[in-house]
């Protein structure tokens, strides 16, 4: 396993794979979604210089 911290827009961001394993088609992923509700209310995420998304959106 491999670990390495990089400066993306300005915010430091953990990277960590594993150079040995075999990625198949089925273990690849381009993104991750989630919608919170809470009170009738959903959670956004402000990201720096793009505005608002949904949390793991990137």
């Amino acid at each position: 396993m491999q670990t390495i911290f990089v400066d993306w827009g300005g915010n430091n961001v953990k990277l960590t794979w594993m150079p040995r394993m075999k990625l198949t088609e089925s273990l690849i992923v381009t993104s991750v979604h989630a919608v919170c509700f809470r009170d009738g209310k959903v959670l956004l995420s402000q990201i720096k210089n793009r505005g608002f998304n949904y949390p793991g959106d990137t």
